[in-house]
């Protein structure tokens, strides 16, 4: 979903992350849809899993179980909008599945999307069976393990999802170039997508290696002076946002959760424009661009393109000037993918351009920025396609996954390259010594082995 980062320079500036999509017949053409922000309505509901003291606590200064409901007659007060009867409060006791079924027989969803959100939620109510086994899911609702009260669970949260979706249609939302999650007061669309991807993250045998604990200490100690960080690395799913989420709440307690939801991350045009992906993207924080591939797709929006990449930079470079910014950054230009040699996920080579133009733009803030390489193991969750797809409406299949993660120690971006090479030598030799570091640590830590 998320995102790396490829410069533009003199024509773009960033990312790729493709994501699922969906098609209603009745909505406006999708090369005009970005997203959207829209408002939130139940409180934070954290698990009370995690092996750390603190998350308990938090868990308990969270709402009730109850399924979130997106309350559209408070969104959408315009007569005739938005359909009614065609929202989860028309049909109370309806489940997802017959809900999906009745809106494809009046011919308001195509036959592709249609299959598409059945094989996700199939998908989905598969993985969350095998959370609700672990009580997983307990702290976010679902009361039981039984096969009827998952379903139930699933389905209230797809419902919401659809209702977003249609919501969305009718009222799409611009993303800024610095866009800032979505909490409140009418739908909480951060706490929604922490709910939503619980079922994903199988924390149980999941590994955060030791020395992240202190690596996360001295983060919380720079961010605090008001210094900025980036943590840099790997991407391997869309949905790698909320398994940073869940594994800084599960390893790191209450301060675990609360960096996660401050985290800035760089998001790619697909992850904005795609229709499934966009509601989740709402509830993070994001420095929004469009790749460089994806500016040429529309040759008459391409100076557009261009200027929207400008002002992100001057918007990071702005936030940066604040300081106390957490950033991850994923400079390899897409999500990892199985390799058909090694049969392995391979991490993808890192951009030296673009780490050159995160680099630059971080030292003209003028304030200081340490550099944390981050390896990641998040693959199984949401597989990205074997390739990458110039269409949106991708398959989307997850599963309850083990999750590998490490935070390394700070590095200083010169201490591993020759003075004596030119610019553009020490850019690449800069990128393959980052990506060396990520890589190592990735097998070190089991993911490579477990992809």
């Amino acid at each position: 979903m998320w995102v790396t980062w490829t410069p533009f320079w003199a024509t773009s500036a960033v990312a790729d992350a493709t994501c699922g999509g969906v098609c209603f017949q009745y909505r406006r053409r999708w090369s005009t849809v970005q997203c959207r922000r829209r408002p939130s309505l139940l409180g934070l509901k954290l698990s009370a899993d995690s092996s750390v003291s603190g998350a308990g606590a938090l868990a308990e200064r969270s709402t009730g179980g109850a399924g979130f409901r997106f309350p559209i007659e408070k969104l959408c007060t315009t007569p005739n909008c938005c359909s009614r009867e065609l929202f989860s409060g028309a049909h109370p006791g309806m489940a997802f599945v017959e809900r999906l079924e009745l809106v494809r027989q009046r011919s308001l969803l195509d036959a592709k999307s249609g299959e598409l959100l059945r094989q996700w939620y199939d998908s989905y109510e598969r993985a969350a069976t095998a959370a609700a086994a672990d009580g997983a899911l307990l702290p976010y609702g679902c009361c039981s393990a039984e096969a009827r009260d998952v379903s139930h669970w699933c389905s209230q949260n797809f419902s919401t999802l659809f209702d977003i979706l249609m919501y969305e249609y009718k009222h799409p939302f611009q993303f800024a170039p610095y866009h800032k999650a979505v909490n409140g007061p009418e739908f909480n669309y951060t706490a929604f997508g922490n709910r939503f991807s619980r079922p994903l993250c199988n924390l149980r045998r999941s590994c955060m290696d030791a020395v992240s604990g202190s690596v996360f200490g001295r983060i919380l100690e720079q961010l605090s002076a008001g210094d900025n960080v980036c943590l840099l690395g790997n991407h391997q799913s869309e949905a790698d946002p909320f398994a940073i989420y869940h594994m800084f709440r599960h390893y790191f307690g209450d301060a675990g959760a609360e960096l996660a939801e401050r985290i800035l991350y760089m998001a790619g045009d697909r992850v904005r424009e795609d229709p499934l992906a966009a509601p989740f993207s709402v509830g993070r924080s994001m420095l929004t661009v469009y790749s460089k591939k994806h500016i040429q797709d529309e040759p008459d929006r391409r100076s557009e393109k261009q200027a929207h990449n400008r002002k992100t930079l001057r918007e990071m470079e702005r936030l940066f000037g604040a300081g106390g910014q957490c950033v991850w950054f994923a400079p390899s230009g897409g999500r990892d993918r199985r390799a058909p040699s090694t049969g392995r996920v391979e991490c993808a080579p890192f951009d030296p351009d673009a780490i050159e133009l995160f680099r630059m733009s971080a030292e003209r803030a003028g304030r200081p920025c340490h550099y944390y390489p981050m390896a990641i193991g998040t693959f199984h969750m949401l597989p990205p396609p074997d390739r990458v797809e110039k269409e949106k409406g991708e398959e989307r299949i997850v599963s309850y996954a083990p999750l590998w993660m490490s935070v390394m120690p700070e590095v200083d971006l010169d201490s591993g390259v020759d003075s004596a090479l030119s610019k553009a030598e020490k850019r690449q030799a800069r990128a393959e010594w980052l990506y060396r570091l990520v890589v190592s640590k990735y097998k070190g830590i089991g993911a490579y082995d477990a992809q």
